[in-house]
């Protein structure tokens, strides 16, 4: 009768070092592959911030652009200025239009009457949206990881914006000229 456990069906040693070795290389090329991907998610997540500080001081431009009062920098004072404060229009007002909206506008409409302060500044290193209707004030997160903000008048007629963002090991700048209404 024959054992089941015969010397001749064990696993040589010869199989179980080339295994090992096949299994070793595999969490090795694993433990690699998931480095770089945490590396190109820190790169990404990086560069996105950045891109949204871009993109938020091409909103402050917009609204510079749009303002009926520039209050800071004040026209016709040189020099730079940590944060950009002005009034405009208040798009979400519903008393902007007469209801119901006759064909003519009455004489004593004005649609500049429900005007909003904004005000873009850095508030521990981020750059914060204020915006203040009546008395209730809004805040709004714009960029993160701001190193600077400033406002400078660049001749009558314009604003030159700049933020200052930290990426990754490095410092990125954006310079935006807002022409404005005066």
């Amino acid at each position: 009768m024959r054992s089941c456990c015969s010397p001749k069906t064990g696993v040589s040693l010869a199989e179980v070092i080339l295994t090992s070795f096949i299994v070793f290389m595999l969490l090795a090329t694993v433990a690699t592959l998931v480095g770089q991907y945490r590396e190109v998610l820190t790169h990404t997540r990086l560069k996105d911030a950045s891109l949204r500080s871009a993109l938020g001081l091409q909103q402050a431009a917009n609204e510079a652009r749009e303002a009926i009062e520039l209050i800071t920098p004040p026209p016709g004072v040189g020099g730079a200025f940590p944060s950009l404060e002005l009034t405009r229009i208040n798009p979400n007002s519903p008393s902007r239009f007469p209801s119901p909206i006759p064909p003519p506008p009455p004489p004593p409409y004005d649609p500049r009457v429900p005007l909003i302060s904004v005000r873009y500044a850095v508030d521990a290193g981020e750059l914060v949206r204020f915006v203040q209707v009546g008395t209730q004030v809004s805040r709004q997160l714009i960029a993160e990881n701001v190193l600077g903000f400033t406002a400078e008048n660049q001749g009558a007629t314009s604003v030159k914006l700049t933020l200052r963002v930290r990426e990754d090991k490095m410092q990125r700048v954006y310079e935006m000229l807002s022409v404005v209404r005066q």
